[in-house]
């Protein structure tokens, strides 16, 4: 069933499974682990404190809410809407699958663990997105591309991207 734990902290680890589509308020949660073949759709924003991870499925966060994780990120599916990596130390991120929309907001800065490809936008709002040579996509469709918003952080790699709308092409080497 649903998951609704919008006015609560949920102090331990939280495991959603199962193989319908279900829709979920987590609130304040330590550690969200996902092993769910169908699509999780976020109602509400969430924190969570500790680590995201998606072991199958998809994590849609819904409209105007945001997921913000303060700890480190695997996806091993897919994540729509709007991610926030915040945390108080630095993060990894870790993903096999697809980001929409991204923004990095840590002083300690983000590291990239695999293959990156981002759908809508990326934004830098505060410390360091380091790719670790690994690929870091802005993807594109027949009617958008996506982007990075720089807000005041920054990347130490490179970004490529495959732009289908003929805005730009190619690789950047962005950084200090």
């Amino acid at each position: 069933g649903d998951v609704d734990n919008l006015n609560n902290t949920i102090s331990v680890d939280l495991k959603i499974e199962g193989s319908n589509n279900q829709t979920v308020k987590l609130g304040s949660i330590t550690n969200l682990i996902i092993d769910h073949s169908a699509v999780l759709t976020l109602m509400d924003n969430a924190i969570i404190a500790g680590d995201l991870t998606i072991d199958d499925g998809s994590l849609a966060i819904d409209g105007s809410y945001q997921l913000s994780a303060g700890g480190d990120i695997t996806n091993n599916g897919t994540i729509s809407g709007d991610l926030l990596l915040n945390g108080n130390g630095s993060q990894i991120l870790s993903t096999q699958g697809e980001l929409e929309t991204i923004e990095v907001n840590n002083s300690n800065g983000v590291s990239i663990s695999g293959d990156v490809d981002v759908t809508d936008y990326l934004t830098l709002t505060a410390g360091v997105l380091n790719t670790n040579n690994n690929k870091l996509t802005l993807k594109s469709d027949a009617s958008s591309t996506a982007m990075v918003i720089d807000a005041g952080g920054t990347i130490n790699g490179e970004v490529t991207t495959d732009d289908l709308l003929g805005n730009i092409f190619g690789k950047f080497c962005i950084g200090k």
